[in-house]
């Protein structure tokens, strides 16, 4: 056996180990880094309002609510039937937590509500939001998943 062959196999012996121990040292800093925010903390509590919401769906749907949102020239949310005195929308990105918005709104007239300019620059730039709109006493809820860029969409109950 030739000198040049021995040498060899000594390196190939401690690059396996320290390809494994780099590989866990790059996966634990993209851990720690960038967590999974489409995880729920608490699956249990998350679950016992999951009937609340429901129910929620169903008195929006027995009122016989829609929303129209209009984003341009400017944000204007008209719910027809209506008669809480604000209502909270809620914009949700679908992948970062960190881009999550509410806001509670009060109405100009009898159905049209307004105080969310934001919302107009966030949904007429790239991406999926879930926007839920509901009423300040939480007894109804409409909801909707929103490709954005978008100009303007409706709101439903939920079946």
């Amino acid at each position: 056996m030739s000198r040049s062959q021995v040498s060899g196999w000594p390196i190939a012996l401690f690059a396996i180990p320290f390809a494994a121990v780099l590989f866990g040292i790059v996966m634990i800093s993209s851990v720690s880094l960038y967590p999974d925010d489409v995880v729920a903390d608490d699956y249990y509590k998350d679950g016992m309002a999951i009937n609340q919401q429901l129910k929620a769906d169903e008195r929006a749907r027995v009122l016989g609510l829609t929303a129209s949102i209009d984003l341009l020239p400017e944000v204007r949310i008209s719910i027809p039937g209506a008669t809480d005195s604000a209502v909270r929308l809620n914009l949700h990105h679908v992948t970062d937590e960190r881009l999550d918005r509410s806001w509670v709104l009060v109405p100009e007239t009898d159905d049209t509500y307004s105080g969310a300019e934001p919302l107009a620059e966030m949904l007429t730039t790239q991406g999926i939001w879930y926007v839920e709109l509901e009423g300040i006493d939480e007894r109804w809820r409409l909801r909707a998943r929103v490709i954005a860029p978008s100009e303007a969409f409706r709101l439903v109950p939920s079946v």
